[in-house]
C-alpha cells in the first residue's frame, strides 16, 4: 500500500521556522509520526502540535 501525503503551507512554514539544532533525526521522527498518525492526505500544523516542544501557541492552520 503506497499512500502519498503532503504538508500544508502552514506546516511547511512552521517547520522552516522551527529549531532542530543539529538534530536531523528529531525532524525525521517528527515527519514520520505526522505521516503515520495524520488521518488526512495533507499534514497540517494541528497534526504535529503534540510532537514538537517549540511549537508556538497560536498557529494558523490550513484546515477549516
Amino acid at each position: 500500500m503506497d499512500i502519498k501525503k503532503q504538508f500544508s503551507s502552514a506546516t511547511l512554514d512552521y517547520l522552516s521556522r522551527s529549531s532542530f539544532p543539529g538534530n536531523v533525526r528529531e525532524l525525521k521522527h517528527l515527519i514520520t509520526r505526522a505521516a503515520v498518525y495524520s488521518e488526512s492526505e495533507v499534514i497540517d500544523v494541528v497534526d504535529i502540535e503534540g510532537y514538537h516542544a517549540n511549537l508556538p501557541i497560536h498557529i494558523q492552520s490550513d484546515k477549516p
